[in-house]
């Protein structure tokens, strides 16, 4: 399978950085639970067969909350993860189950490469370091979603989406 990312929201819309965020690593390490929980639902609703959509959610409490170039500790925001799997119409049963385990054995990566500070949906935040009497950048996480294509060809077969929202804090 290859990949193909881009940083809007369902809509299709730009995502941009939320007063709230987290760094891209914690969502790296959360995307294995996220993954294994929507593709539960795929499974246990057929969908591994037939194609659509499976949703997870999380709160992570390790937000940061930008204001006036420094970082507060401790915030809450909510990830959410939607795998909207299609099924290629040509494939046989067998093959669209052996596609459904490439998305589950995949989507891990898939969140890894959606955060990549090169090609994924980041951005860079500038803040004060109090204890080093400077400003310091880091990469935050942004919404958007990657593709999955089959066979280094336009087949889409899946697309593992992001999306952060402010919990109330």
């Amino acid at each position: 399978m290859c990949w193909k990312s881009r940083c809007v929201d369902e809509k299709g819309t730009d995502t941009k950085l939320h007063d709230e965020f987290v760094w891209p690593e914690d969502v790296v390490s959360a995307g294995g639970g996220l993954c294994d929980e929507a593709m539960k639902r795929i499974e246990e609703t057929g969908l591994d067969e037939d194609g659509g959509v499976a949703y997870a959610n999380k709160v992570l409490t390790n937000a940061f909350d930008d204001q006036n170039n420094y970082l507060h500790k401790g915030r809450e925001l909510l990830v959410t993860m939607t795998i909207d799997y299609i099924p290629p119409l040509a494939a046989s049963r067998d093959g669209i189950q052996a596609i459904a385990k490439g998305v589950r054995d995949l989507c891990s990566s898939a969140v890894g490469r959606l955060m990549d500070g090169r090609d994924g949906c980041t951005e860079s935040v500038n803040w004060f370091v109090s204890q080093k009497a400077k400003f310091t950048d880091h990469l935050a996480a942004k919404g958007g979603e990657i593709g999955m294509f089959f066979d280094g060809s336009n087949n889409k077969v899946a697309t593992v989406q992001l999306g952060f929202s402010e919990d109330s804090n």
